[in-house]
């Protein structure tokens, strides 16, 4: 335990001294979990929040978002925010950043993007279905998922980066896990198939198995002409 509470202790007081903003809870759970800290199982039941009043209030104190009460953040012990320049501000690092940040959001399917983005609840996993639409399921952890597996620590919550970094770095955590679970690159595009269009059931074949086990696939020409005019 003291691992994670010394880790949490030097990232807040980090970021904090290098970019004067408060320090978004949900960033340094984000940042634990790359870590390999297991935060559902160090937080337990009450909550990581309340793990960290309990544990180093002594050094950090944990405020919330004035336009956003729910939204926690921390600052190092003893900051008097009022003296800082807006210290619950957060903007793009650069403006080039920010522009190729949205570029790459308006290029990926909204239903896949919202599997990167939205922030996943501690003891949970989420998983992601391509058909008939891209949507997301978030199951406790243990429990079979339906869909394709997304690992933690490759979804990036708001307030967990500057927005044209995070946009880059989803867009970027997307491409990866659609290469390690061999999804089709064109399901990714915001105009493709799993953007929510009906596909025939020879589309889906051709889609689901992979091209090295269709070297030695052989269809009669009535079951592909069925196929193709079946649409799921």
């Amino acid at each position: 335990m003291k691992d994670v509470i010394d880790r949490v202790v030097d990232l807040v007081n980090e970021r904090f001294e290098r970019t004067r903003k408060v320090v978004l809870l949900s960033y340094i759970g984000q940042v634990l979990s790359r870590e390999n800290f297991n935060i559902s199982q160090i937080a337990g039941d009450k909550g990581f929040a309340n793990f960290l009043r309990d544990h180093v209030s002594d050094q950090i104190d944990i405020v919330s978002l004035p336009d956003d009460p729910k939204n926690l953040a921390a600052i190092p012990i003893g900051t008097d925010l009022s003296k800082e320049i807006d210290p619950f501000g957060s903007q793009p690092r650069k403006r080039a950043n920010s522009k190729e940040g949205s570029d790459s959001k308006s290029r990926i399917n909204r239903g896949l993007w919202f599997s990167f983005s939205h922030e996943l609840e501690a003891g949970h996993e989420r998983f992601v279905t391509l058909y008939p639409e891209v949507r997301y399921r978030d199951f406790p952890e243990g429990e079979t998922g339906e869909g394709i597996p997304v690992a933690r620590e490759k979804i990036i919550p708001s307030g967990s980066l500057e927005k044209g970094e995070r946009d880059q770095e989803i867009y970027k955590n997307i491409l990866e896990w659609a290469g390690e679970n061999k999804v089709n690159l064109s399901l990714l595009s915001s105009s493709g198939q799993a953007a929510g269009k009906r596909m025939s059931l020879l589309d889906h074949f051709f889609e689901t198995i992979p091209e090295d086990e269709l070297m030695g696939v052989e269809l009669p020409l009535i079951i592909v002409k069925r196929m193709k005019s079946r649409m799921l």
